[in-house]
């Protein structure tokens, strides 16, 4: 399945859960393109389809069920995601970088800690997903974009994400290590 694809169907099952979801994130930024290049030129694939399709999510939403893209992060806004590169690449160092193989990485989705998931474009052209957490560092959670949206989608059909009593995006924490490890077995992230 193409990434739009797979997109387009998280969204789908993001919406079946939280009706409102996917109009929370707004229809493109008709300048989305520009906004883009000015991070990273040409445009990975990846921010391609997220922010052709949606703007993403401010930090200051008011409806907090509407908050997470996946349990405890948010689709970075796209005016927002420009000075977010700005301040992760000054958290990460360059010897973090440099062992990780890591030629370029934007985040895109963000916790309210200072903590992403991002985009990396590896010094040998290979595209992934890393974890950022500010006490942990760097580390490996998808070896392509295709395994993270094949990842996200069965934690909705495997039921490992859920609703919580309020309302907010929750998640089985136990059950992800194991759907997550079958979607990415050389990965020890999901060990």
């Amino acid at each position: 399945m193409m990434l739009e694809q797979l997109f387009l169907k998280y969204l789908a099952l993001c919406e079946q859960s939280r009706h409102g979801y996917v109009n929370s994130l707004n229809t493109a930024h008709v300048d989305w393109q520009s906004k883009l290049t000015k991070i990273m030129d040409p445009i990975p694939e990846l921010l391609q389809v997220l922010y052709r399709t949606c703007q993403g999510t401010y930090r200051t939403i008011e409806d907090q069920t509407r908050m997470d893209f996946v349990p405890g992060y948010r689709l970075i806004h796209i005016d927002e995601l420009y000075e977010t590169c700005i301040l992760l690449n000054e958290m990460i160092t360059k010897q973090e970088c440099q062992a990780c193989n890591i030629a370029h990485i934007i985040p895109f989705l963000s916790d309210n800690a200072s903590n992403y998931i991002c985009y990396v474009k590896q010094k040998d052209a290979q595209e992934c997903i890393y974890d950022y957490e500010t006490e942990d560092g760097l580390q490996l959670m998808h070896t392509s974009i295709q395994s993270f949206f094949e990842t996200l989608i069965a934690f909705y059909e495997q039921h490992v994400y859920f609703l919580d009593e309020d309302g907010y995006l929750d998640y089985d924490v136990e059950r992800e290590g194991i759907v997550g490890a079958k979607y990415n077995p050389d990965v020890a992230y999901w060990r």
